[in-house]
């Protein structure tokens, strides 16, 4: 009987902790020089915007999360777990790039996290658009084309045109109706060429529902709206047993800014960004 009942504590004691890990939070950082990390923490199958009642105190409130001496764990984008230890956080980050200096030294693009969780990384499915897709998504470009382009001074509209590159299509094979649609774009004034413009969308195949899309360039205007905005994605991945997919992306505004972002696979939601 005693031993029955020190087995069922014991027991309980293991499942309460499992518990207690599942359900702390968990703050990511990623980068490919140093970490930065991002401005939102997963719990419960779900990320919280982390409050935002200053920068200062925004950003110490994640930087605790990540001392000196710490071990992360994580992904790089071809999907190779990864161990790094936090050597020195920069609070005064230029730029707001690079806070978390880690040693070995990052020489590739990895998301790491604060907390021991599983990352699942989603490998990627080979996809061609039909025809009909391709018509599709160079019609919804032109359309957000025609909005952004009036952007530009009124004597600069008439002699700025574009061109639809070759897209970068992308999707995982546990959900090849779900994809990213990337379309570089080069703009021509004056026979000047531009080629850092870019169309992308999530689109879902089965509903032909557009998900997302957006517009970007990295010096469209000093006044460029949110609208203005790209997207590039470099990894898709789970967390822990949540069975919700995302993606990890750069994230720039339409002037001077760029960061990186994690965006839901499913519902194109903005979960979590790094700061700009």
């Amino acid at each position: 009987m005693f031993r029955t009942f020190i087995t069922t504590i014991i027991f309980l004691m293991i499942a309460t902790f499992a518990q207690t890990q599942q359900n702390s939070p968990v703050y990511f950082a990623a980068g490919s020089e140093g970490l930065n990390p991002f401005m939102a923490f997963f719990q419960n199958d779900r990320f919280v915007p982390v409050p935002q009642e200053n920068y200062k105190q925004q950003i110490e409130s994640v930087l605790i999360h990540f001392l000196v001496g710490k071990k992360l764990s994580g992904l790089d984008m071809k999907g190779k777990n990864i161990t790094v230890s936090v050597m020195e956080l920069n609070w005064e980050a230029e730029y707001f790039m690079n806070f978390i200096k880690t040693d070995p030294p990052i020489k590739r693009l990895i998301l790491a996290t604060s907390t021991p969780v599983a990352l699942k990384y989603l490998a990627l499915n080979s996809i061609t658009l039909s025809n009909h897709e391709l018509q599709l998504l160079q019609t919804k470009a032109l359309d957000i084309w025609k909005k952004e382009r009036q952007l530009f001074y009124e004597d600069q509209r008439p002699s700025v045109k574009i061109t639809l590159l070759t897209p970068k299509v992308q999707s995982v094979k546990e959900l090849p109706d779900m994809i990213t649609v990337l379309f570089p774009a080069r703009f021509t004034r004056d026979k000047i060429s531009d080629d850092r413009g870019s169309f992308f969308f999530l689109f879902d195949r089965k509903t032909k529902k557009m998900i997302l899309s957006h517009f970007g360039h990295p010096e469209w205007s000093p006044n460029a709206p949110d609208s203005v905005l790209s997207i590039k994605p470099y990894m898709f991945f789970k967390i822990g047993d949540s069975p919700t997919p995302y993606f990890l992306a750069d994230y720039d505004y339409g002037w001077e800014s760029s960061g990186l972002a994690i965006i839901n696979f499913t519902n194109g939601h903005v979960e979590a960004t790094t700061n700009y």
